[in-house]
C-alpha cells in the first residue's frame, strides 16, 4: 500500500503541472499534501518491504509484531491487521521465529 501511495505521489508530482483544471492557489496545496505524503510513505514502504527478507529470528516475529500494531492505526487496515494479529500471537507462529 505504501509502495503504491509513494508511485502516486512521485507520478502526481512529475504531472501536476498538466492537469488543465486547477487553479494556481489548489494547486500549490495540492503539491504540499502530495510532497507530505511522500515523506510519509517512503519510510513506510521501505519498514514494510524488507519484513519479508529478515532471518526467521526471534526479532523478526517482534519486528512484525510491530509493523502489525503500525497498520492498525489505520481504520481502512483494520480487516487485514486483526486476523494477522491473531495468527501472529499463536504459539505456532512464535516458534517458527524461535520464540517460546
Amino acid at each position: 500500500m505504501y509502495a503504491g501511495l509513494t508511485v502516486a505521489c512521485v507520478a502526481f508530482l512529475l504531472l501536476s503541472d498538466r492537469i488543465p483544471d486547477i487553479e494556481t492557489e489548489d494547486a500549490t496545496a495540492l503539491k504540499i499534501q502530495f510532497a507530505v505524503m511522500l515523506v510519509v510513505s517512503v519510510p513506510l514502504a521501505a519498514l514494510f518491504g524488507i519484513a519479508p527478507l529478515l532471518p526467521k529470528r526471534r526479532a523478526a516475529w517482534i519486528y512484525g509484531f510491530v509493523t502489525i500494531g503500525i497498520g492498525m492505526t489505520s481504520a481502512c487496515c483494520l480487516p487485514a491487521t486483526i486476523p494477522l494479529l491473531l495468527f501472529w500471537i499463536k504459539p505456532e507462529t512464535k516458534q517458527f521465529f524461535g520464540g517460546g
